[in-house]
């Protein structure tokens, strides 16, 4: 049996923000703020910069290794300090709605999905009698 994760909006925004600026980076429409340097290797900036902690230093061989470390759902997760079980949580339900982060209702069917169903009422009728 799965455990299910209780969502509250306080970790849902973040989680989403951070689903919703990895799939932008994953497809090219968003890009981590960096420059190059005279050698065409990239250095982040800004919150990128400030963010990113792991991921090889660029070299002349691996220009780029810093540019694909901010384009990570990790990275994403820690730019947008979310909680990476919410995160991979809203993946897999968008995935079962068929939808991804991108699509203008996304937001919309993952709070409906999660955040605005009833909790479910105990059975109190069992508790009345002893177990031993």
């Amino acid at each position: 049996m799965t455990k299910q994760l209780l969502l509250t909006s306080e970790q849902f925004h973040p989680a989403f923000a951070a689903l919703l600026r990895y799939e932008r980076r994953q497809a090219r429409i968003e890009h981590p703020s960096g420059s190059f340097d005279k050698a065409k290797r990239w250095y982040p900036s800004g919150r990128d910069e400030d963010v990113i902690d792991f991921g090889r230093s660029p070299s002349r061989s691996y220009p780029n290794s810093y540019n694909l470390a901010c384009r990570s759902l990790a990275h994403c997760e820690r730019y947008e300090e979310a909680d990476h079980q919410v995160v991979l949580r809203l993946k897999r339900e968008l995935k079962k709605l068929g939808v991804g982060a991108k699509d203008a209702n996304a937001k919309g069917l993952l709070r409906a999905a999660l955040l605005d169903r009833e909790l479910p009422q105990a059975n109190t009728s069992n508790c009345d009698r002893e177990r031993f």
